[in-house]
């Protein structure tokens, strides 16, 4: 059985270098889309690696200079010498098109990638060393990370969002109000203004001052009394739990009294719980979540509800990753975080 070869364009390679040796300038825009090892041969590898070094170091180089820096590493036979590199200029169609060829060996580099993403996954998959959702999230932390644009299409000059601002600017002027979710809680909303999508907050607090109170609170005014979906994570408390919560809110009976049948008539807490039927609060209430069901209930969610937040109760209950408790919640933070921009909720 004759085994394909990894995809690759050995041409485009040559031409980026190439182009390199002739214009070193172009270098710093090949540098924000390719990395050296986005190479497919070695000897390229190296190579870009002491161009970009030489950039970085004089600003702009020629062949002499590569040359010389070469040997001073040892890599001159390595990499082909003169005659190779010769060769290379030889290949440019035009160093103008460079950041074209770029492209070319990243789409090559990142199927390679891909590649080696699912061989390791197999690799795991038949050891049965790990949990399924635990190879499950670090696939797809492998693909997000493949997947996000580098470099330059993600820098943009603050004027590029004039107009963005502006057209937003005149809708709020004639809605009167950006598209933020407010609290409820006056002094809060007046000090943050709301929420914004893609925010991502944390409420911190001591054991027993609060904080999930305070939770149902905010999702009380934001989903049932101004009807905007919202998704509610429970890690600790169950669905029903919650509504017990909710009900002692709207009723006004504390929960001791809800849970020992002491509501008096039956009328006043039955009620004021029937705004509760169609409110649009989902709730989640699935013990040892992970942050890759997690992430997948909430897209889901998004496209399906039009939800517009996420609340998360308990995140230091989330499951999947390994390490000590700081690099647990510094990962489950960072990937929040990034849900909230992805999902601008």
């Amino acid at each position: 059985m004759i085994q394909k070869p990894l995809p690759n364009n050995i041409q485009a390679e040559q031409a980026v270098l190439g182009s390199g040796i002739l214009k070193s300038d172009v270098l710093y825009e090949i540098s924000e889309v390719l990395k050296p090892e986005d190479f497919y041969l070695e000897k390229h590898q190296k190579l870009y690696k002491i161009m970009l070094e030489l950039l970085d170091e004089e600003g702009a180089f020629d062949l002499i200079m590569l040359i010389e820096r070469l040997k001073e590493r040892r890599l001159f036979d390595n990499v082909g010498k003169e005659a190779y590199l010769v060769s290379l200029i030889d290949t440019v169609p035009a160093a103008s098109n460079a950041i074209y060829y770029a492209k070319i060996m990243k789409k090559k580099a990142e199927l390679r990638n891909l590649y080696a993403i699912f061989y390791k996954s197999m690799d795991k998959v038949l050891e049965e060393a790990e949990e399924p959702t635990e190879i499950a999230l670090s696939v797809e932390n492998k693909f997000s990370q493949l997947i996000t644009p580098i470099g330059n299409e993600k820098v943009g000059k603050i004027g590029d969002f004039y107009d963005e601002f502006i057209e937003k600017l005149g809708d709020v002027s004639v809605s009167g109000d950006e598209e933020v979710l407010l609290s409820g809680y006056p002094m809060l909303d007046e000090f943050m203004y709301g929420f914004a999508p893609s925010d991502f907050v944390v409420i911190a607090g001591r054991p027993g001052m609060g904080k999930t109170q305070f939770f149902l609170n905010l999702m009380k005014h934001i989903a049932i009394d101004n009807k905007a979906p919202i998704l509610f994570f429970s890690i600790e408390m169950s669905k029903y739990q919650i509504f017990e919560r909710f009900a002692g809110i709207f009723s006004g009976i504390s929960l001791k009294d809800i849970r020992k049948g002491k509501i008096g008539d039956f009328l006043s807490i039955q009620k004021p719980l029937e705004i509760l039927k169609d409110a649009p609060l989902y709730i989640d209430d699935t013990p040892r979540l992970s942050i890759f069901n997690l992430r997948l209930k909430a897209k889901r969610f998004v496209a399906q509800a039009g939800i517009k937040a996420v609340f998360v109760d308990h995140m230091q209950l989330i499951t999947g990753s390994k390490g000590d408790r700081y690099h647990q919640i510094t990962e489950y933070s960072g990937a929040l975080k990034g849900l909230a921009k992805e999902l601008d909720i």
